[in-house]
């Protein structure tokens, strides 16, 4: 029933794609709720760490971030717009301002098949294959109008030699046939509406199907493309480099 509902979805995608190639606007504004992972590290190292510093503000600030979601016909761009009701400019939220509890630390593009984050503390856009591996269920609900239906997929955590799993949970809508969402995700038959990665839910508030927004391309050709698996290399070659230099 499952395989037969995503086909059915797929074939309507494949149809309504044909017929429109206009450039799309969606606003997100994001929840988020305590996270019992975090909640223990907080407890056990204190608000002074580093990582639990991002976390409590994350807390506090989350309804003072509004993402943008602007797709064009080959490339869909991904970014913080607003900051506490102010409208953010690109270098600066880039270089600045990040999200990194919900897993944002700059712009995301994303291609059909790829997606690209921007690393500001290495200057340059890690990549991997976009998530694919997703479960169609027949759960559904009304979303603004429009019929949407839930998928379940997994979002990973790697923290050392320690590997978590967070399950995701997108609504995408079928009559929005965009295969694109916020934080990268897609790979859906419509447009993902909602998603909760870990403790954060981002909820489109505003879609714009005529939009004229433009994607900063001259920001993403000019900055080096490394793999993900790269950049985690080098990540806990730096770690193991600052273990020995403490024991030193």
């Amino acid at each position: 029933m499952k395989n037969l509902l995503y086909l059915f979805l797929c074939l309507c995608n494949t149809y309504l794609l044909a017929s429109q190639n206009k450039t799309v606007t969606v606003t997100y504004n994001v929840i988020v709720d305590k996270d019992e992972i975090m909640e223990k590290a907080v407890e056990k190292r204190g608000k002074d760490d580093f990582l639990n510093q991002f976390y409590l503000k994350a807390l506090e600030e989350y309804k003072d971030y509004t993402f943008k979601l602007v797709k064009g016909d080959t490339i869909t761009e991904f970014y913080l717009s607003n900051y506490q009701d102010q409208s953010v400019e690109k270098g600066n939220n880039i270089k600045g301002k990040a999200f990194p509890m919900a897993g944002y630390i700059g712009a995301i593009y994303q291609t059909r098949d790829k997606v690209y984050k921007y690393l500001a503390f290495e200057n340059l856009f890690s990549f991997h294959t976009i998530y694919n591996e997703w479960e169609i269920t027949s759960e559904e609900k009304m979303i603004d109008g429009h019929r949407c239906y839930k998928a379940i997929g997994k979002y990973v955590v790697v923290h050392g030699d320690t590997i978590f799993n967070h399950a995701l949970f997108a609504w995408f809508c079928p009559d929005l046939p965009y295969s694109i969402g916020p934080m990268g995700y897609g790979g859906l038959p419509g447009l993902i509406v909602e998603i909760r990665i870990r403790n954060a839910t981002y909820i489109a508030s505003q879609i714009d199907l005529n939009s004229t927004a433009q994607i900063d391309l001259d920001f993403f050709n000019k900055h080096k493309k490394v793999s993900q698996e790269v950049v985690n290399k080098k990540i806990d070659d730096d770690m193991e480099n600052l273990r020995k230099s403490l024991k030193e």
